[in-house]
């Protein structure tokens, strides 16, 4: 088990848009983060706002839950993925598995494998210096 989120991406948020479903993951390479918007289907939102909706940590005002993808993942029967995410809190962090789509898994371990932002020409890059 991970005891940092060095090197995985980061969800950030998940919107809906004219009827469009969309998610922004945050990357690191190389000590410069950007932040893309990806397309999604329904289901796939459906997941990625489960997952940013949970809290398991205390509600301490003023301190952000983070949400990071770690790259291990099995197929359930059902077709989906049951992956796990780290979620940190201030100094609080641990890692918790969730059922999501198997695109979106896909999705998010492409961008774990990354080895530059040469391959990322083609997505919506929303915030290029994000901290």
């Amino acid at each position: 088990m991970r005891d940092n989120h060095e090197g995985l991406p980061e969800l950030i948020d998940a919107c809906e848009r004219d009827g469009a479903f969309f998610a922004v993951v945050a990357v690191t390479l190389a000590g410069e983060t950007r932040q893309f918007e990806i397309g999604l289907q329904e289901d796939a939102y459906r997941a990625v706002k489960r997952v940013l909706g949970s809290r398991p940590f205390d509600q301490l005002p003023g301190v952000p839950y983070r949400y990071f993808f770690v790259p291990s993942t099995a197929r359930t029967e059902r077709g989906t993925a049951e992956v796990d995410f780290r979620i940190e809190q201030g100094a609080a962090g641990r890692q918790f598995s969730f059922e999501i789509p198997l695109s979106l898994a896909q999705n998010l371990l492409w961008f774990f494998q990354l080895k530059d932002f040469g391959s990322t020409s083609h997505l919506r890059c929303v915030a290029p210096n994000y901290t």
